[in-house]
């Protein structure tokens, strides 16, 4: 299946679980494998819309970063059961409490304890099987 343009700079892909990955164009993925930045965070949180959806905030086994939006109809047990490459995740963030959009991509002290936080929990999910849920900043 094709992007869905949307937005202007930001494109929307379906994907297997009813939730629907979202990523500015242009915008360099995000692997904590591989020397991640700040700027790549910021650029996840600031592709997002918070105002219409919820999302959670995922990483895949290969240690790839995702913010996906979570369908109105689909909840977090069942977002998980469908992403089988998923290792460690955030508490759902709601919709309209501004914690994605280009407000949040802009608090570098909000950003910053995300990416404390990531970098830490993923040091040790990696190597687990089951998923970490994470519902505490560093």
């Amino acid at each position: 299946m094709t992007d869905q343009p949307t937005a202007g700079h930001v494109r929307v892909k379906p994907n297997s679980n009813s939730a629907f990955s979202i990523k500015a164009q242009g915008a360099h993925a995000m692997n904590l494998n591989d020397q991640p930045t700040l700027d790549e965070l910021a650029q996840l949180f600031a592709a997002c819309e918070d105002k219409h959806y919820s999302h959670i905030l995922w990483v895949c086994q290969s240690g790839e970063v995702h913010i996906d939006r979570l369908a109105h109809d689909a909840g977090e047990e069942e977002f998980e059961k469908r992403t089988p490459t998923l290792r460690a995740r955030f508490k759902t963030y709601r919709r309209g409490k501004g914690y994605v959009g280009k407000k949040a991509a802009a608090d570098k002290d909000f950003i910053g304890r995300v990416y404390r936080t990531l970098a830490h929990e993923w040091s040790v999910a990696r190597t687990k099987s089951e998923v970490t849920y994470i519902d505490r900043y560093c």
